[in-house]
């Protein structure tokens, strides 16, 4: 996955190589920061005003401010969209709160850095249905694991134990499900949607996109706690994230009957559809 030349750094388009030494940054030193991931289509991001709210969100909690407007942010992405001529790619927003103070004997913000960088996307980027596994998180997750932190080492190591498998949905030590690594899961059972419910769980963009819009997609919509022992009562499975939509599941290793079928790709087709005019609205 290749970065395009251009970059936005706290609305400015530099060419990568100006972006400054991030060794006193608080996100590349301590991960304290927040990022978001958005789809690039037919020259749109993909529900960005959503994204940048959730990274709002996230300040709160982080005690740190994002000091621009959605409309000031959108217009410099869509500059640097233009500026890299992309049709289709992958959107990073990171931001951060500067860099550290020379003594950290009290934690002071100054500053912030929104970066934007823009990447590649491959054609057959979840082209084909996962096969997954379904096993306990291997570190115990907590509250502030909601939050879409820089500090992922979680996610990257759940996902690089996953040996063999394309992902990995996890469970707690009461055996709820949560989530996996980079996506958020849903079950279905007859016309009906099950989302996991979970303090630890990431709020899922493209989730509560479905969610809101089950209406839409011809299914109710229930968000409560599930566990292992519920997983054998389901008819199908799917995945969500921002890049890859609604992911279809080919087999979960401990569960061979469970895979994404019929109600899986209405709303698959249904999700997509939507976009496709989110995008042309934006034109």
């Amino acid at each position: 996955m290749s970065v395009f030349p251009y970059c936005s750094l706290n609305l400015n388009i530099v060419s990568e190589t100006e972006i400054p030494a991030l060794h006193s940054d608080f996100g590349f030193m301590y991960g304290y920061g927040l990022f978001e991931t958005i789809l690039i289509q037919n020259r749109q991001p993909i529900f960005l005003e959503e994204h940048i709210s959730r990274m709002q969100k996230g300040t709160i909690i982080l005690d740190f401010t994002l000091p621009y407007s959605v409309q000031e942010i959108r217009k410099s992405i869509n500059q640097l969209i233009e500026k890299n001529n992309v049709e289709s790619g992958i959107l990073n927003l990171y931001l951060t709160p500067g860099d550290r103070q020379e003594n950290l004997s009290s934690i002071r913000f100054g500053g912030h850095r929104l970066l934007a960088v823009v990447r590649t996307l491959s054609t057959d980027y979840y082209s084909d249905p996962l096969e997954i596994a379904i096993r306990e998180e291997s570190i115990q997750r907590i509250k502030m694991d909601s939050l879409k932190t820089m500090a992922c080492m979680k996610n990257m190591l759940e996902k690089k134990l996953s040996k063999g498998y394309d992902d990995v949905i996890l469970f707690d030590d009461k055996k709820q499900i949560l989530e996996t690594p980079t996506t958020n899961v849903f079950f279905v059972k007859g016309n009906c949607l099950f989302a996991p419910k979970s303090p630890c769980i990431v709020p899922g963009i493209v989730s509560d996109f479905i969610i809101k819009n089950r209406g839409a997609f011809g299914v109710d919509c229930l968000v409560q706690e599930v566990f292992l022992n519920d997983i054998s009562h389901f008819d199908e499975i799917f995945l969500t994230n921002s890049i890859g939509g609604v992911i279809f599941v080919k087999t979960v290793n401990e569960f061979p009957e469970l895979a994404s079928r019929q109600v899986s790709a209405r709303i698959k087709h249904g999700y997509n559809e939507m976009v496709k005019k989110h995008t042309e609205s934006l034109c």
